[in-house]
């Protein structure tokens, strides 16, 4: 990405400007780090909110796997990371799976879907 190759080359003359000046040497280490993760395409998202409120449950959902424990008590008082290893993979549903899946985030709406067109096709909001 050209955007990213340009802000990595600034962030580098930024470093290079004030590298001798002993006053940033924090500084400089923290431009060092963002440059780091820019390079290495690494993203960090923070996700707060009241306890209880569903912050692991979302997190749980967008990765699509059971990693952080839920509760409906307080239960991740520590700051949590998850990052991802070098291990690509693919998971395929078929067609039930999928409308067994969509079925029960609309069961609340008292709807259910018997092909996945239908639901495609639908007025949902």
């Amino acid at each position: 990405n050209t955007a990213t190759t340009n802000m990595s080359i600034d962030i580098q003359k930024a470093l290079d400007i004030i590298s001798d000046v002993p006053l940033f040497k924090r500084t400089k280490q923290d431009i060092h780090e963002t440059l780091t993760r820019i390079d290495n395409k690494l993203i960090k998202i923070g996700v707060f909110g009241t306890f209880s409120a569903g912050k692991s449950s979302l997190i749980n959902a967008l990765l699509g796997e059971h990693i952080l424990v839920s509760s409906p008590n307080p239960t991740t008082a520590a700051t949590t990371e998850i990052s991802y290893g070098d291990e690509s993979y693919i998971t395929l549903k078929s067609q039930t799976q999928l409308i067994d899946e969509i079925n029960a985030v609309v069961e609340y709406q008292d709807i259910s879907f018997s092909t996945i067109e239908d639901f495609i096709n639908s007025d949902l909001e």
